[in-house]
């Protein structure tokens, strides 16, 4: 997400910046950072408006006001940073949930499963304006004085960037390696039809199908990966074993991230609250991370299930919106929605 301040207004053009192939994964976009001042800052309206399809304009003074209001806080409230990283936690509980509804209802589909994970959704993004204005420079300079050496500030904050759930593409790799071992011990595939629905909606990033999520292109997918190994199962356990030793190591950092900046704080004698404080931010900014990743994967099981809609519907996959996919739900159904989204 860029902001690109242009005179009197700050623009932010998802057109140019996400390739979505959709209007409505578009719209994720657009929505999220037109509500973020209500979901970040509890405060009434929204932030600026579509001018054009995609391209958000703010009115400089107010994103300006927007901008030090979220590092305000960030920088000097423990109690926002705790309790939005509780929040946007529980967003991930609430768009699993909602999909798992929604996926479990596959003969009725159309009911309020589909406003629930598209609203968790557009919320989730309003947090990725936070990951995108949250206050780098001032906290990495509170590590540098705390720490008293650049290079340890700036290796400690990268380390506690770690983020509590696997990456989007691990998850979809020690799949596809699961199944490529499989296939190298047995000559079947009887975990394909588990991986299609748990993970190959993870493979691209569009609401179109990727080619992982057909029966034949996945076999003939694997059967290649296979090859890349000399098709010997013995050397997918031992990339399987590399990607989670990779994991901890990542795990083992972050640790001693967290135990540098703890003795640093003893050592220097910081006031507890003023420890709170930093620690607060620190953790908030772990905690976006992990949005990143979960929201990555989360936001493209939403975009196939919005895809089912869509055909069921017999609605564009690339120029249909929220708006018209919802009332389609509604007229095809004869269930009443919400208009919450």
């Amino acid at each position: 997400m860029e902001f690109i301040q242009a005179g009197a207004v700050v623009a932010s053009d998802f057109s140019f910046t996400h390739d979505c192939g959709s209007r409505i994964q578009q719209q994720f976009y657009v929505l999220g950072l037109l509500r973020a001042r209500q979901q970040l800052l509890g405060e009434p309206g929204i932030l600026g408006r579509e001018h054009r399809r995609g391209i958000v304009l703010i009115p400089r003074a107010d994103f300006d006001r927007f901008r030090a209001a979220l590092c305000e806080e960030v920088l000097r409230n423990p109690l926002f940073c705790y309790s939005h990283a509780l929040r946007l936690r529980q967003l991930y509980v609430d768009m699993a949930t909602a999909c798992d509804v929604f996926e479990r209802t596959a003969a009725q589909p159309f009911l309020g499963s589909a406003e629930a994970m598209l609203n968790a959704l557009i919320k989730a993004i309003s947090y990725n304006v936070l990951y995108h204005l949250y206050p780098e420079k001032e906290v990495k300079d509170w590590l540098v004085s705390l720490v008293e050496d650049q290079e340890l500030a700036e290796r400690t904050y990268v380390a506690l960037h770690y983020s509590d759930v696997p990456p989007h593409y691990f998850r979809v790799n020690l799949g596809l390696l699961d199944l490529v071992e499989e296939w190298l011990r047995t000559r079947e595939m009887e975990g394909a039809g588990r991986f299609i629905d748990e993970l190959a909606f993870a493979f691209d990033f569009y609401i179109d199908e990727n080619e992982l999520e057909q029966s034949e292109p996945l076999e003939r997918y694997v059967q290649e990966l296979a090859a890349t190994f000399n098709n010997d199962p013995e050397a997918v356990c031992r990339e399987r074993r590399r990607i989670e030793l990779g994991r901890l190591q990542q795990k083992q950092q972050y640790d001693e991230a967290w135990e540098a900046v703890h003795s640093a704080l003893s050592r220097k004698g910081t006031k507890p609250s003023e420890a709170t404080v930093l620690m607060a931010a620190l953790g908030l900014r772990q905690t976006l991370a992990t949005e990143e990743e979960e929201r990555h994967f989360l936001q493209m099981r939403v975009q196939r299930n919005c895809r089912r809609i869509l055909d069921r519907c017999g609605l564009s996959r690339t120029e249909s919106d929220i708006e018209g996919m919802l009332a389609a739900c509604e007229a095809g159904k004869g269930v009443h929605v919400d208009r919450a989204v």
